[in-house]
């Protein structure tokens, strides 16, 4: 059997599956395919095989929300052409796993007419289909289709069953465990990093001005996979000299970033489960996060390591500030419910035996 994931493949979170899903199902193929491929020859540092469709990439680039508007204007006009390319890879491999991440990729898979497992994002859920009474049909549509379907929350699940009356299975993306814990745990911890990226969702100018106007001089490191544009100039007024701009980092290099923080912050409006903050927890973190249902599935170890936010303090960046400073010297242990919640091997384990019927 192979496994073909229909995916970014530029998407960092969904490559991790990929990654490990490999050295799980030992025997079995792993492959991507994509209308995003990479500049080398459609191929990635981890010798992942990319199977393209038409290469988005090669028409437009950058990040912007015009270009944004563009790339998905131009998405949605070749989508017959991309299902039919599709279609055609599907007959040739009418047996295997097809695995769409993300919502646009759900929705190509169902207008190629295939047999496929849908792993829609949360905000593909919880938000966008309560803005667009066009993206709502389709989202209710192409999960409606879906052989299985996979999400990582609670919330996510629930709001699934109201938009198409259908079950989905609960499974954490997890965080790599022993990676994290290979790491020096003994360095001073000292900075202050956001992990998410530069868009309004995640309310990095809340952050900045709550810096400003209480603990001006705190530097933050920006770690961010995607930005747009405009949204991240205008974050660029409200920093000052000692901000660190350090943008999208290999796994090493976050951990690392990580396990040298005290504090780390992110406080979207809306969140699913996130699994940077997972990360952040597990490299011995404090968090500062705004308070959402997610929370209430983590296991008590991991909710100690956060600060929950109300923005509606003034002071609430200082207040954060203090609990990171008598959280920094106490390491994280995970229990053992931790561990088997969130390290993704478990996670792509179950997986693999759950979804995709393979026995490892």
């Amino acid at each position: 059997m192979k496994i073909f994931f229909v995916c970014d493949s530029r998407d960092y979170h969904t490559i991790d599956w990929c990654v490990t899903v490999r050295s799980i199902v030992i025997g079995h193929e792993v492959a991507i395919i994509s209308d995003v491929i990479p500049e080398k020859n459609g191929d990635n540092e981890l010798g992942i095989e990319i199977i393209p469709l038409i290469n988005i990439a090669r028409f437009i680039n950058g990040n912007s929300r015009w270009i944004d508007l563009l790339r998905n204007a131009i998405k949605l006009m070749v989508v017959p052409l991309q299902a039919l390319k599709l279609r055609k890879i599907f007959k040739q491999n009418p047996n295997d796993v097809f695995h769409a991440h993300s919502m646009y990729y759900v929705f190509l898979c169902w207008m190629a007419g295939i047999r496929y497992i849908a792993t829609p994002m949360g905000s593909d859920v919880l938000v966008r289909p309560f803005k667009s009474k066009t993206y709502k049909f389709f989202t209710r549509h192409s999960l409606k289709h879906a052989h299985i379907i996979t999400v990582d929350s609670v919330k996510l699940q629930k709001t699934i069953k109201t938009l198409c009356n259908r079950d989905s299975l609960v499974i954490q993306n997890g965080v790599d465990v022993p990676e994290i814990q290979s790491f020096n745990k003994m360095q001073n911890r000292t900075q202050i990093t956001s992990i998410r990226g530069f868009y309004e969702l995640y309310q990095i100018e809340d952050i900045l001005k709550a810096r400003n106007a209480n603990n001006a001089s705190n530097g933050i490191d920006f770690v961010y996979p995607y930005f747009e544009k405009d949204y991240l100039a205008k974050m660029l007024t409200l920093s000052i000299p000692s901000d660190r701009n350090l943008g999208r980092l290999t796994k090493e290099q976050l951990y690392d970033q990580l396990y040298k923080s005290k504090l780390v912050i992110s406080i979207p409006y809306s969140d699913s489960s996130p699994r940077s903050v997972y990360e952040a927890i597990f490299c011995g973190c404090a968090v500062a996060v705004t308070n959402l249902e997610w929370i209430d599935d983590l296991p008590p170890c991991m909710v100690e390591r956060l600060f929950k936010v109300d923005l509606q303090q003034a002071d609430w960046f200082d207040k954060a500030l203090k609990f990171a400073d008598l959280l920094k010297e106490k390491p994280y242990v995970p229990t053992q419910q931790a561990i088997s919640m969130y390290d993704q091997y478990t996670s792509m384990k179950n997986v693999c035996e759950t979804v995709y019927k393979i026995t490892t």
